[in-house]
């Protein structure tokens, strides 16, 4: 971003008194207050992933966060001041945050006091975790795949969720890593709200495992896709899980442009002939992904889960995204430190869990009031006879 003109101390604090004296009863415990120590010109944009707030005249920023626990996009405000006066001069509602690419640097002043729902599930000390070898006699799948996905614009958190599953994949179910595609940030194991190297994983404090294939891009996610279509057999199972953030128009891949509903129902429809797909998804208004998903699929077998509905944002934490850790410990069977489960989750024939299996032990451990947790399969009841070992095959 071009350097802008610096806005003056003393109209800079005066702003964020202004701001914090506009907080009205429970709105103070609730709304994260922000401030850019620039002036943004007349006509300035911020790109907002699938709409534009144009600057009406010269302004300060002041950004107001009605859930900071949550993911992009959810109700947030862009209250804009006179940088001569500190007066305020109009509001905007928006969905993203005008710092969503990293680009741009804001000053907290005022935030409410946010623990991590899933902290209790970080502090279990570490016990052995023994996985299962596969084959098993019961299972039958051919090769397994996986595509991992965050976006240009997640957040740290997202890559901590996308090295839970990659570990659970490779540790526990002996996925070939040559078969998971990760597609993360800029092609690194980095994101926005972290400057460096992301350092080692919040799960055990050891170093990150999954190797990342390419940067978070449409055409990246249809190189992938384009791959698969030549190496997917009718035996074949492919899982795609997604973990970032949403907006009402589909999956963010950076602040300016989404996959739609239609579009990777499109892309999936491009595959050939194969047994299971299933797909789980993190992202805020991520249901919307659900009804493109079963119609286009080209599996005998598909199942699709997501934190949310259509129309309401996911829930996010200091460290993993509640619903998406809930559904990755249930799959591995232990916490990321390798700590007990507050209860197992239901064990399919095999000893394995389902996908509905974990699905349903996800919904009713999520500790996040705003998750929703939407399931669907086809054929109807399919996703309790499949684990991510394969179909499970009742003899």
């Amino acid at each position: 971003m071009a350097s802008l003109e610096k806005l003056d101390l003393p109209i800079n604090v005066a702003i964020k008194q202004a701001a914090l004296a506009d907080l009205k009863g429970q709105e103070a415990a609730t709304t994260k207050l922000e401030i850019s120590h620039e002036i943004f010109p007349q006509g300035h944009v911020f790109n907002l992933v699938d709409s534009r707030l144009t600057v009406r005249q010269n302004a300060a920023l002041v950004f107001l966060d009605h859930s900071p626990g949550a993911n992009w996009g959810h109700p947030c405000t862009y209250r804009f001041f006179d940088p001569a006066t500190g007066g305020h001069l109009w509001d905007e509602p928006a969905l993203f945050p005008p710092n969503l690419a990293g680009d741009l640097k804001m000053e907290s002043f005022h935030a409410p006091l946010f623990e991590s729902p899933t902290a209790p599930h970080l502090i279990f000390p570490t016990i052995p975790h023994f996985p299962i070898p596969f084959p098993l006699p019961h299972v039958v799948a051919e090769q397994r795949y996986a595509i991992l996905w965050t976006s240009q614009i997640s957040n740290r958190r997202h890559v901590e969720d996308l090295e839970f599953f990659w570990r659970t994949l490779v540790h526990v179910y002996n996925f070939d890593p040559a078969n998971i595609f990760v597609l993360c940030f800029n092609g690194t194991l980095g994101a926005t709200d972290v400057s460096g190297p992301i350092g080692n994983w919040a799960g055990n404090n050891t170093p990150y495992q999954m190797k990342v294939n390419s940067s978070a891009t449409v055409a990246n996610l249809q190189a992938v896709l384009n791959t698969l279509a030549g190496k997917l057999k009718t035996g074949d199972l492919l899982l795609v899980h997604t973990n970032n953030h949403g907006a009402p128009s589909g999956l963010c891949v950076d602040s300016s442009s989404v996959v739609t509903p239609a579009q990777f129902g499109t892309m999936i429809a491009g595959l050939p002939h194969y047994h299971t797909l299933i797909v789980t998804m993190e992202q805020c208004f991520s249901g919307a992904f659900q009804d493109p998903t079963l119609q286009k699929s080209t599996a005998a077998n598909t199942v699709f889960a997501s934190a949310v509905p259509a129309t309401s944002e996911s829930a996010g934490a200091a460290h993993f995204d509640p619903w998406a850790l809930c559904l990755i410990e249930a799959l591995n069977g232990a916490t990321p430190a390798g700590g007990a489960l507050p209860t197992p989750p239901p064990a399919s024939t095999g000893g394995k869990v389902s996908i509905k299996g974990a699905c349903d032990w996800a919904k009713a451990h999520d500790p996040a009031a705003m998750d929703n947790p939407q399931y669907g399969d086809k054929p109807a009841g399919c996703g309790g006879n499949i684990s991510l070992a394969g179909v499970l095959v009742f003899v």
